[in-house]
């Protein structure tokens, strides 16, 4: 017993190390982006090429791509991509459960016990603590979750705010037909956008 909880210790703070190193990572790239005069960005390439990030540094990326472009023969103006979750059902209630899959292999990897995708749930409650659920919610933020009008809000909303110029939209669900439906769903309201 006290070798396994010692095992799970160890995964858990080397988990733990491996989030802190990417989070560094990612704000050393935004830094050297920062300072970099013969980065990338100065030859004319969107940002998508050139840098991964989470949501925390999404805003900071695009506004230094934009700030920093300069025209090339490839591309004459800013031009940023950015990809975000988007998980579409005919119902909210069922979008969100469809979501509950990544959400929970988010929170299997955070506990240090990467799988295969799991089944949806109905509901997350009793399968997270609230400081796991405030950790997959804040990395989740931009996902956008719901029914045709509330994919429609959230598509809006979210280019709005950054301006991006293309959108790539990613969904993980167990079932195969669900995700079928969810992207034949946001493929309609991408044409009424």
């Amino acid at each position: 017993n006290r070798q396994i909880e010692a095992r799970h210790k160890a995964r858990g703070a080397k988990h733990a190390q491996r989030i802190l190193d990417s989070v560094e990572l990612a704000r050393q790239e935004v830094s050297a982006l920062k300072s970099s005069k013969q980065s990338q960005l100065r030859l004319g390439v969107s940002p998508s090429m050139v840098l991964v990030m989470g949501p925390d540094l999404l805003m900071d990326a695009l506004e230094i791509y934009r700030s920093e472009f300069h025209p090339s023969p490839a591309l004459s103006k800013p031009h940023a991509m950015a990809a975000i979750g988007v998980y579409a059902a005919d119902t909210d209630a069922k979008a969100r459960s469809l979501f509950t899959s990544q959400q929970q292999a988010f929170l299997n990897l955070r506990r240090g016990r990467p799988g295969l995708l799991p089944e949806p749930v109905d509901s997350m409650d009793g399968l997270w603590n609230p400081m796991e659920a405030a950790g997959v919610n804040h990395a989740f933020r931009e996902a956008v979750v719901g029914a045709p009008e509330t994919v429609r809000n959230g598509l809006t909303a979210f280019i709005e705010r950054t301006g991006i110029d293309e959108l790539m939209v990613t969904s993980a669900m167990h079932d195969h037909a669900a995700r079928v439906r969810s992207l034949q769903l946001i493929a309609a309201v991408r044409d009424q956008l």
